[in-house]
């Protein structure tokens, strides 16, 4: 299950993640840990851009989706966010689906 262990706790409470670990024998600091899972969740978003699971246009939104959650935003504002996002799939879906008949139809007098 993403976001856990396979034992239902999220990693920072499970004292036998590796950062905890890591942290209990004084190799690293907590912030050094979290540090580094920060970094893993950006890079995290870069592997799926590389797999092609997301455009680095959706990286950005979710990012900033994700700083607005954080800094616990005004509700208000992160509704209209997310409906942006929602209009500007919305807008592209008709683009590619307009893209596609255009090209369907050239084909067809061919």
């Amino acid at each position: 299950m993403p976001g856990n262990n396979g034992n239902g706790k999220p990693p920072e409470d499970d004292p036998s993640s590796i950062g905890n670990v890591l942290v209990e024998l004084g190799i690293c600091t907590q912030d050094q840990v979290r540090n580094a899972v920060e970094e893993q969740k950006r890079l995290l978003g870069n592997v799926l851009v590389d797999m092609g699971v997301l455009s680095h246009g959706d990286l950005k939104w979710a990012l900033l989706y994700q700083e607005m959650v954080k800094k616990k935003a005004d509700p208000e504002v992160v509704k209209e966010f997310v409906q942006q996002k929602k209009r500007a799939v919305a807008s592209d879906l008709r683009n590619t689906s307009t893209r596609l008949m255009v090209l369907t139809r050239r084909l067809n007098k061919a």
